[in-house]
């Protein structure tokens, strides 16, 4: 069906609040422009998010398109809309991720005396959306993976469906911080520092290198070992026995070679 979503269809619009947490999950709502030629009871538009949720506080967009509707329509209603541009079946980045916690935790601690929602959705609002909201309540609220993502699906009605989510939320990783806050005493991030070698390469050198001799080891092309010790063993070698070698390569015959080649006759 033209401008409607691929499998679009397929999913109920929203799903329910999850058991203890502000969250809800909803499928994209469509503009009219795009939804007018369904029937009445498949069209989801955002006017009807806000009739279903009416004590909506905060909207995350988390689709990779500006297309589905204009986030304008929620902040004419007094409701926060954050839109993070997410492409869809790979697993986010932690850039993207860690923007997705600034939003809720943002929203969260201006809005601690209200129970207001936080809607997230995505296209279909499963997949990424899922990844989204299992990733902050096992990072940030202390669900376990399997017991965020089984809270999820049950509120949603629709299981995860990508693999590679699922194992990256049950995996737990956390989210990396920015490099200047893995040391303390007011040191900057990293220092960086020039090595000089064949390939000129750039290293980092952590702070803390000096105490626990950390050196830098700058990275090597495959053929580097080899040439370095080729090179060490020949700086074993003393300048005479150089000469040696060169003139045992490329010596001329002595007449008596010659001689005995002449008797030998052609080869």
């Amino acid at each position: 069906m033209p401008n409607i979503p691929q499998r679009w269809l397929s999913y109920i619009p929203m799903g329910e609040r999850i058991p203890g947490t502000r969250f809800i999950s909803f499928k994209a709502p469509l503009k009219h422009a795009l939804c007018h030629i369904l029937q009445d009871e498949d069209r989801f538009t955002p006017e009807m998010v806000m009739e279903r949720c009416p004590n909506l506080g905060l909207v995350v967009d988390l689709t990779n398109t500006n297309r589905y509707y204009n986030g304008q329509i929620f902040r004419s209603r007094g409701i926060q809309y954050k839109k993070i541009y997410c492409p869809g079946q790979r697993v986010p980045s932690t850039r993207i991720l860690k923007e997705f916690f600034s939003a809720v935790d943002a929203f969260l601690d201006e809005s601690r005396d209200s129970d207001s929602l936080m809607g997230v959705h995505c296209t279909h609002g499963l997949n990424r959306t899922g990844y989204f909201i299992c990733r902050y309540l096992n990072l940030r609220m202390g669900f376990r993976p399997q017991d965020a993502i089984s809270a999820f699906e049950k509120a949603r009605g629709h299981k995860i469906e990508r693999q590679n989510y699922v194992q990256d939320i049950l995996s737990g990783r956390g989210v990396q911080v920015e490099p200047h806050r893995l040391y303390e005493g007011g040191e900057p991030s990293p220092r960086r520092s020039r090595v000089s070698s064949s390939r000129d390469s750039l290293v980092f050198q952590s702070p803390l290198a000096d105490t626990f001799q950390d050196y830098p080891v700058c990275r090597r092309s495959r053929g580097y070992e080899g040439a370095r010790h080729r090179r060490q063993e020949s700086d074993s070698l003393s300048p005479n026995k150089h000469r040696d070698r060169r003139a045992e390569r490329y010596r001329r015959p002595a007449d008596s070679d010659r001689r005995n080649r002449s008797q030998s006759g052609p080869y």
